[in-house]
């Protein structure tokens, strides 16, 4: 394996309320919210590790090659899209397989639209297209292509012949894609309407015998706020660093400046964003690429002893989705009485149940009523399932009816509530105390 030098290319269940003390009307219905985490860690030529770096204990998968890469998870993290070529110097083309390298097919050949090679696949966060690039060896000879997942489908997309690096991303709308292009600039580019708005990479500051920087593979974050990008300074030493910055090009940060390290390698993001994953060359691994993790803010390095026996750009982090349960079975019943102010006014005591996600997905429950936060429930996992809460109504009444909202949503540990919840609408009599 050797160091890079610096090469720029051319060119849920429906939410039921039971009211002891008074009917209802129907529920309305959400579906429930999806929790991401960080699966394995695929380390080329079919090697997995867990996302603590440890060995996963998973046999190399077959049906693998030591010309598999530019690998990209479907959302799901159940199928890859993948460049790869029969031979070294054959045309690249590009595959989608299940997680395991089973069912491999080819869904863009070489020679695709009259270019003589296709690859970088990039998976929409919808799952419903890959972005590709197609490119022959005449420079700026370039463009971004979109294919439905199935393979179906090829077109090009408008206005992207400026593209300088195969390395695209995706924002989260499944429609704006993120690039550098050959003017130096990161570029957001709408494959719908071919629309573009480009900015200029910032210009950091290099020691020694300095050349030319330059930034290359760009990967954004799943919320679409933060890019990943590699920088070359350009100096006598030839270090590559990782940094951070806005889609914009603002907010530069360089995440491995305190790192000893010659070359940082293909930073590739965690998929709950906390953490970096990327090749290491560094005295300490004796110029051999290491595999090693970072927290986001440049804390927390860890090399890991995995040797990478395969190109860098083989590296990626599967991302593991599942349902998170909404609250369901919510009953509120009346407890203790109504008091009363002067005999002018009256408040309602109430005791809320509702069956909780006994799993680690979901941190607390927030209940509200017509929409006023009232209190936050820590979710303890009981076995049952089951949660309890009492309460006081935030409305007060004078003898005359009103109607009432409860609701309970799911809170993550990151703070994110898991909704939109579904809700119950309660007409409440007039109460006489």
């Amino acid at each position: 394996m050797k160091k890079r030098s610096i090469q720029v290319l051319a060119g849920g269940a429906v939410l039921a309320l039971a009211v002891a003390l008074m009917p209802t009307a129907a529920a309305t219905a959400a579906s429930a919210p999806v929790l991401t985490s960080n699966g394995n860690i695929y380390n080329g030529y079919g090697y997995t590790l867990k996302a603590d770096g440890s060995p996963s204990g998973i046999p190399k998968f077959a049906g693998t090659t030591p010309y598999d890469e530019h690998l990209s998870f479907s959302p799901d993290g159940g199928r890859i899209a993948f460049q790869s070529q029969a031979t070294v110097g054959a045309p690249t083309e590009v595959f989608t397989a299940n997680k395991d390298f089973t069912a491999r097919k080819k869904v863009v050949a070489a020679g695709a639209q009259g270019f003589e090679r296709a690859g970088a696949p990039a998976w929409s966060p919808d799952g419903k297209k890959i972005a590709v690039v197609l490119s022959t060896s005449s420079p700026s000879s370039q463009r971004i292509a979109l294919i439905n997942a199935d393979g179906t489908g090829l077109a090009a997309v408008p206005n992207s012949s400026d593209l300088a690096h195969f390395f695209l991303s995706w924002y989260p709308d499944s429609d704006r894609l993120l690039y550098i292009n050959s003017e130096r600039q990161l570029c957001t580019l709408s494959t719908s309407t071919g629309s573009k708005s480009c900015y200029a990479l910032p210009s950091p500051a290099v020691t020694g015998a300095a050349q030319s920087h330059m930034f290359t593979e760009p990967e954004l974050s799943r919320d679409g706020t933060s890019v990943l990008m590699l920088l070359a300074k350009g100096d006598a030493a030839n270090r590559w660093d990782i940094v951070r910055m806005t889609p914009t090009a603002t907010n530069y940060v360089n995440v491995t400046a305190n790192v000893n390290l010659s070359q940082a390698q293909r930073p590739v993001w965690s998929p709950d964003g906390s953490t970096i994953l990327f090749a290491n060359y560094s005295p300490a691994t004796n110029g051999q690429p290491r595999l090693a993790l970072i927290a986001k803010n440049g804390t927390n390095l860890r090399v890991l002893p995995q040797r990478i026996d395969t190109s860098t750009s083989a590296l990626a982090w599967q991302p593991v989705q599942r349902t998170v349960a909404t609250p369901s079975a919510l009953t509120v019943e009346r407890v203790g009485y109504c008091g009363n102010n002067g005999g002018t006014y009256a408040w309602l005591n109430l005791k809320a149940n509702w069956k909780a996600d006994s799993m680690a997905s979901v941190a607390s429950y927030r209940f509200y009523e017509n929409g006023t936060y009232i209190k936050n429930i820590r979710n303890t996992r009981l076995n049952a399932g089951t949660l309890s809460t009492t309460f006081s109504s935030t409305q007060w009444w004078a003898q005359d009816a009103k109607t009432l909202i409860y609701t309970v949503k799911g809170v993550t540990a990151a703070g994110v509530e898991t909704g939109p919840s579904n809700t119950v609408t309660i007409n409440v009599p007039a109460l006489d105390c």
